[in-house]
């Protein structure tokens, strides 16, 4: 995620997330994602490929891979995939 390890330079927040396409921090519209899987390398990578792409194409691309997973965006509104319904208990508040 981009929410906890950021720092401010030149009056602008920056993070550890970089966006290969870019070589900068990926500016992205999501705080943090989550991906549950097998095997940790998997997991991670689509964590950090869904978080530089966005929510919109993000979501879709862990969708499509049928992989469980937990996004939260910018305004703090989670979205979750239907695999990982099966694997956590959700509260609503």
């Amino acid at each position: 995620g981009v929410d906890y390890r950021y720092w401010v330079r030149n009056g602008r927040k920056a993070h550890h997330v970089i966006d290969p396409r870019t070589g900068r921090p990926a500016e992205t519209d999501l705080l943090t994602v989550t991906v549950y899987d097998g095997d940790v390398a998997t997991a991670e990578a689509w964590a950090t490929a869904a978080l530089v792409a966005g929510r919109e194409v993000g979501f879709e691309l862990l969708v499509e891979r049928g992989l469980a997973a937990v996004m939260v965006d910018q305004n703090e509104h989670v979205h979750v995939t239907e695999p990982m319904m099966g694997r956590a208990v959700w509260e609503r508040g």
